[in-house]
């Protein structure tokens, strides 16, 4: 008789994958997290809002950039710059032809550019180095971060993350409008790296530091600053690391200051990344909340149009009493004028 052999999908011979769920039924997801190493931004929405969030920063950002920080942000290979030096070494009529092929790349070089700048958001072109076309970059990459109510949008060079969301923020606090519906927050990041204590301490020593000492009037008079750590999905670093490090990274003359920071030390850590840029306002912009931003101003113009109200009732008052003082006064001179009449006649 054969021995009787286990199914292969039987009890005991298969593993069993351990599967968290959130309240809602949802799986959640173990998925690292691998954007690229450079500036980009962590946008907070509204859950189950994150494809309309995406969109509201998208436009935005794109709007901002466009108006404010009008880089080119496409690249155009250049083909008379092979071997040999182009056209230096040609002469007679050779010359002259390549001369005129290089200026008719330089028209069709402007035409390109002059089609990027109706289509600020164009698709990544097909062209190939060498080809002499250009090729269309966008300024921002969604990159799925797999997790409810946060996004991840690359920023790419040459443009500032942290002063892309400065001037959104000033634009709202101006004019009291944030134009999104389902964002809650903007964090800017202005380089990224592995959520290790190697990598933090490598990010804080360069970024931290250097930016310090370039915000500052002086190399002897530093900056106060706060540290903001947040982490998210990540369990490695605890905060008591994290404020270690970041502490140890900057050195005298900045020193911390903990009410009114002149400076806030951003670390953002999601997953196996983190996140650091040096920012300023950051109170003033309530933790770069555009609804807040409105909020607080609208409140602030109430307070200014309430002590305006007052000071002119007060100047009212003041007119009303300085008048019947006045008609007082003009009244009391006409009686005793009428009575050194009187008193003349008499006599």
């Amino acid at each position: 008789m054969s021995k009787r052999k286990d199914a292969p999908n039987s009890g005991s011979s298969q593993k069993h994958k351990h599967v968290k769920y959130r309240k809602d039924g949802t799986a959640i997801a173990l998925s690292s997290f691998h954007p690229p190493v450079g500036p980009g931004i962590f946008v907070s929405c509204v859950r189950g809002k994150e494809s309309q969030a995406t969109r509201e920063a998208l436009e935005i950002l794109n709007d901002v950039a466009e108006r404010h920080f009008p880089n080119p942000i496409f690249e155009v290979s250049n083909p008379s710059s092979g071997a040999g030096g182009g056209v230096a070494g040609e002469e007679g009529a050779g010359r002259g032809e390549k001369e005129e092929e290089a200026e008719e790349l330089d028209i069709q070089a402007q035409i390109a550019a002059e089609l990027v700048e109706l289509k600020p958001e164009g698709k990544e072109g097909k062209g190939k180095e060498g080809d002499g076309q250009p090729r269309i970059r966008k300024r921002f990459v969604n990159h799925q971060t797999g997790t409810q109510c946060l996004l991840f949008l690359e920023v790419r060079k040459p443009l500032d993350a942290v002063a892309l969301v400065l001037k959104y923020l000033e634009e709202v606090e101006e004019t009291r409008v944030c134009r999104t519906r389902y964002i809650e927050r903007l964090t800017p990041i202005s380089t990224l790296g592995p959520a290790t204590l190697p990598s933090l301490t490598a990010l804080a020593t360069f970024t931290f530091q250097s930016g310090l000492d370039a915000s500052a009037s002086s190399p002897e008079q530093g900056l106060t600053y706060r540290i903001e750590p947040r982490a998210r999905a990540h369990s490695t670093l605890t905060r008591d690391e994290i404020l270690s490090v970041v502490g140890a990274s900057v050195s005298h003359p900045h020193r911390v200051d903990l009410k009114a920071p002149e400076r806030w030390l951003i670390v953002e850590i999601f997953k196996n990344v983190c996140g650091v840029a040096v920012v300023k306002d950051y109170d003033r912009f309530c933790k770069f909340n555009p609804k807040q931003v409105v909020d607080r101003a609208i409140k602030s113009s109430g307070a200014a149009g309430k002590e305006e109200n007052a000071v002119g009732n007060m100047t009212k008052k003041e007119d009303q009493k300085a008048g019947s003082e006045g008609a007082a006064l003009v009244e009391g001179a006409g009686e005793d004028h009428s009575a050194a009449v009187e008193e003349a006649e008499a006599t």
